[in-house]
């Protein structure tokens, strides 16, 4: 009991002093402004939640893929911004209500690409045995595309490249397509030093509305922190 009561004061020590929240460089989601100032579609709305709980905040900038390798750890109470949910997370870490949803997911592929011309089902993309699919390694692309590349097994290409390096890829013609929510696409184009129009998205004919984003943290947070956030949450629907 005493250790369990000293290790609960060390959790709330810890966050006298804010909770740090992980973030990568990813417009429109997560862009830097200044100093400890992160704002986008999924920055914005954290930002504005913190504040309504009285819960200092702290904004980290890491590598994506360090994100869930520092949750999973559990060595100390930290967050992340933005991320899907499945049930292999949910083993490890704790999750707040949603603080965005995606507009549908979408493809990305060249715009001289012939195999890929028009709107089209999971099932009729995965079919086309002559395309590869670029998929970032350890992601997540919500539970409808992760179950058909399973069900399906497509040709692709995994990396740990965020998605101005993939779509560079996509522009050396080393894949042929990926999955993008749309609302990213430009941006990403451009920060990639690409011009937009040689690229073009595909609307996914079945395509289950867009995935929502969530503030993932680690064991170490306690769940009266999650609390207070989801209330602040719910406060701005």
């Amino acid at each position: 009991m005493r250790i369990f009561c000293a290790l609960l004061f060390l959790a709330f020590s810890q966050l006298n002093y804010g909770l740090t929240m992980l973030y990568n460089e990813r417009p429109p989601y997560l862009k830097t402004e200044s100093d400890n100032k992160v704002s986008g579609l999924t920055a914005t709305p954290i930002t504005t939640v913190f504040k309504l709980a009285n819960i200092p905040l702290h904004w980290k900038k890491s590598p994506a893929k360090r994100h869930l390798v520092l949750i999973k750890k559990n060595n100390e109470p930290v967050c992340a911004a933005g991320w899907f949910k499945n049930p292999e997370r949910e083993q490890y870490a704790l999750y707040t209500l949603p603080v965005y949803q995606d507009k549908p997911t979408e493809l990305l592929t060249q715009v001289d690409n012939k195999h890929i011309t028009r709107p089209l089902s999971l099932s009729q993309l995965f079919k086309i045995k002559t395309t590869v699919l670029l998929a970032k390694s350890g992601y997540s692309y919500g539970p409808q595309i992760d179950q058909a590349i399973s069900q399906f097994k497509p040709r692709l290409i995994k990396t740990t490249r965020e998605n101005k390096r993939m779509i560079k890829m996509l522009s050396k013609h080393l894949a042929d397509y990926m999955f993008i929510a749309p609302e990213e696409a430009t941006t990403a184009i451009q920060s990639a030093n690409l011009n937009p129009k040689d690229f073009k998205l595909i609307r996914i004919t079945d395509i289950a509305p867009g995935n929502k984003r969530y503030i993932i943290c680690s064991k170490k947070v306690p769940i009266t922190i999650i609390n207070k956030l989801n209330q602040a949450i719910k406060s701005l629907k």
